[in-house]
């Protein structure tokens, strides 16, 4: 059970950085270079394949460290909460402080 909330919270929390990065972009990097716009649904496939790319470099890593005599149940546990962490703190906080800067930027400009 523990597996499917882990999956489902890495699904959310994938949408979430998506959200995030279509904010981000809108807000500083289309003015400063000019580029298109980044839809909500494009960077959450931009995200999936960050997730993607990430998750098999942590399995290098873990394939490179000494094994362990067995495997810590806590495990799913920690990377539930580390995900709602994600989604509930994280997330809002980066966007709060990003659009008070944003905001910082359009009244100097």
């Amino acid at each position: 059970m523990m597996y499917v909330v882990a999956f489902l919270l890495g699904i959310v929390r994938t949408a979430a950085n998506g959200y995030v990065l279509s904010r981000l972009w809108s807000w500083f990097v289309v003015p400063s270079f000019g580029l298109s716009e980044l839809p909500t649904l494009r960077a959450i496939g931009v995200m999936s394949v960050i997730d993607f790319l990430s998750m098999h470099l942590q399995a290098e890593i873990i394939k490179a460290q000494p094994k362990k005599e067995k495997a810590d149940p806590n495990a799913v546990k920690v990377a539930c909460l580390e995900a709602a962490v994600a989604i509930l703190i994280v997330c809002p906080l980066i966007l709060c402080v990003s659009y008070l800067w944003h905001l910082s930027i359009v009244a100097w400009s």
